[in-house]
């Protein structure tokens, strides 16, 4: 024992309190958390020495395994939260301002992330806690996360930078506005859900910067919007089918893209140095265009399984024809048709200008529902949303960001930091939970959904995030629609996997 008095007090009893929270954890990780706490070294068997003369080894045998990749645990119903700040971007731009004011740079992202969350778990900050596992990080406790706030509190500069920040992050892209090379000009949502004929969209389809910029990434990488459906129901529209014979088109390419505001406003303009192809996927429903629409050649249907769901469908590869009697035009596009059953009627129609040698059936239903699989419940919520906007005012209203960053409430870090967890709550009652929720407040939104046991599995290209709900669950309604309304956004994490939401 003869080593233990080079440790300072506050470090010997640091390793006590961390080894009675968590008796599994190891000399090499106490050696990690002394080393991130008070950037000093210590030994293993310096370390050893402390757990040793206090008793706390661990029994000798095999500790109990826990399965590489998956968390679980009561709170991670928060991953809600975690799912609007992946659209917004608020973590990326808190880590990238407090990173020069750290010592260990390499740890700013993950303590962004524990100091957004931390007044949610307020006083529950120990191993095994809802929060360091939604941070994914367990360098930190609450005394660590207080003493990092105090001494980012007072730096005017970086509080005025966040503020900025959050300022810019929140702003709502209504539409993107696509200009091919013959200077035509076409509306889609900031959601990707349908092309408008004018600016008249419902609010609810806006997107954030930081979320539109990485759709039009995507765009960029793959020549390929993937649109919800496709606009209008009885009459066909003519820019509809202008838009869809750019897209087909060998010299009418995209030039620019321009994110527009809700009062119709440039706010930013992406323009492309090498014009780019378009490629269109969408779905066409059995009700829609029926005197415009002619299927003119199909395959024979086959199994398919769409896997996120286990849902069985009958999948055929043929060719649709849209016409416009008014313009005397025609489309011819690849048709992808869903059946229950071989002799069933289509439950829907999956419409691309993607040839086959580029991709099969297959690859094109998957790529669509990854991307829209809510369904008919998807094309109700559609419906009703621009139902609502065209005869309710209260739809009307656009994301209050301006009461939640009042700069007098939000003079200091720890101000700050409350504020953005309050604009994330609302963007998730804003655009996730039924309407009546954007009333509401965190305390309700936290009892109900965040304070929720969930199971967090991560593989290659996916997360799964999926809610273990009590027996007596009063909100299942409530939260069924909101994880359909999570899935639509296809919310990538930030380290590349798709997130998606279930229910066990």
């Amino acid at each position: 024992m003869g080593v233990t008095y080079k440790l300072k007090p506050e470090i010997r009893d640091f390793i006590i309190k961390q080894k009675e929270a968590d008796p599994l954890l190891s000399c090499r990780k106490l050696c990690a958390l002394v080393t991130n706490k008070f950037q000093v070294k210590i030994s293993k068997s310096h370390i050893n020495a402390v757990i040793k003369a206090k008793g706390l080894s661990s029994r000798v045998g095999r500790k109990p395994k826990v399965k590489k990749g998956i968390i679980e645990g009561a709170g991670l119903g928060a991953y809600m939260l975690k799912a609007a700040d992946t659209l917004i971007g608020g973590t990326d731009s808190i880590a990238e301002l407090i990173r020069s004011h750290l010592p260990n740079k390499a740890a700013a992202l993950s303590l962004a992330e524990a100091l957004i969350y931390l007044p949610l778990f307020e006083g529950e900050v120990k191993a095994g806690s809802a929060l360091r596992k939604l941070a994914e990080n367990q360098f930190y406790d609450q005394e660590a996360l207080s003493s990092y706030i105090e001494q980012f509190q007072p730096l005017a500069l970086l509080n005025d930078n966040i503020r900025q920040a959050f300022d810019s992050l929140l702003e709502e892209v209504l539409f993107l506005k696509i200009t091919f090379s013959d200077n035509t000009s076409f509306n889609i949502d900031g959601q990707l859900r349908t092309l408008w004929s004018s600016p008249n969209i419902p609010y609810d389809f806006s997107a954030t910067p930081h979320n539109i910029k990485l759709y039009i990434k995507r765009f960029i990488k793959e020549e390929t919007f993937v649109l919800f459906t496709a606009p209008g129901y009885d009459l066909f529209p003519t820019n509809w089918l202008d838009f869809l014979l750019k897209c087909g088109s060998a010299d009418k390419k995209i030039v620019g893209i321009d994110l527009m505001g809700i009062n119709a406003k440039q706010k930013e303009k992406v323009t492309f140095s090498t014009p780019r192809n378009c490629n269109i996927v969408f779905a066409l429903w059995p009700w829609q265009y029926l005197n415009y629409r002619q299927l003119e050649s199909a395959s024979l249907s086959s199994p398919y399984t769409w896997r996120e769901r286990k849902i069985n469908f009958y999948l055929a590869d043929g060719i649709m024809k849209l016409s416009q009697h008014f313009t005397n035009q025609s489309v011819a596009l690849r048709s992808l048709i869903l059946r229950k059953t071989p002799e069933a009627k289509p439950e829907f129609f999956i419409l691309t200008n993607i040839p086959k040698e580029k991709a099969t059936a297959e690859d094109i239903t998957n790529m669509y529902l990854s991307r829209w699989p809510a369904l008919q419940n998807g094309f109700k919520e559609f419906s009703r949303r621009i139902e609502l906007f065209t005869y309710n005012a209260s739809a009307r209203q656009t994301f209050p960001k301006a009461k939640l960053f009042d700069a007098g409430a939000t003079s200091g870090f720890k101000e700050s930091l409350k504020a953005y967890l309050a604009a994330l709550d609302t963007y998730v009652r804003w655009y996730f939970l039924p309407a009546e929720y954007k009333q509401s407040d965190l305390m309700t939104t936290k009892a109900r959904f965040y304070s929720l046991k969930a199971q967090v599995k991560k593989k290659s290209d996916l997360c799964t995030v999926t809610f273990i709900l009590p027996e007596d669950y009063s909100y299942r309604k409530d939260i069924s629609y909101a994880l359909e309304r999570m899935n639509e956004r296809q919310i990538m994490s930030r380290d590349g996997r798709m997130m998606w939401f279930d229910i066990k």
